[in-house]
């Protein structure tokens, strides 16, 4: 559903010439709700994050080992799909590993604040 501008700033990179972008553009807004349909066919029903529950179990002392800590989380998360009900998932992991998925979705938020992927996502919508 993209206006006028919108349009124009989606072909701008490709550098088309402007006969073939007015083609382009009269055949998307006469066919744009079609068009929109059909992406929603196509689109992946994913599941959403609902709530996420943790402990930190550690294992303090043993009779061979004396004073080791093994620090373990559990993590219960719980997510769902559309109107169906919640689904829990039940994971365990070290902090090192707990820290590593936390870095990475560091990443993937600094990297969609972009402007390149902000225009993408506007354009999506």
């Amino acid at each position: 559903m993209l206006n006028e501008n919108d349009f124009n700033d989606t072909l701008a990179p490709i550098k088309l010439s402007d006969e073939i972008i007015e083609i382009l553009r009269e055949s998307y807004f006469d066919n744009r709700k079609d068009i929109r349909n059909t992406l929603q066919e196509f689109y992946p029903h994913l599941d959403h994050y609902q709530n996420l529950e943790w402990r930190l179990d550690t294992q303090i002392a043993n009779r061979s080992l004396g004073s080791s800590i093994n620090p373990i989380y559990l993590l219960k998360l719980i997510t769902k799909c559309g109107s169906d009900k919640p689904i829990e998932h039940l994971l365990q992991t070290d902090p090192n590993n707990l820290k590593h998925l936390c870095n990475e979705l560091e990443s993937a938020l600094n990297e969609i604040r972009t402007y390149e992927n902000r225009l993408i996502m506007r354009n999506i919508k």
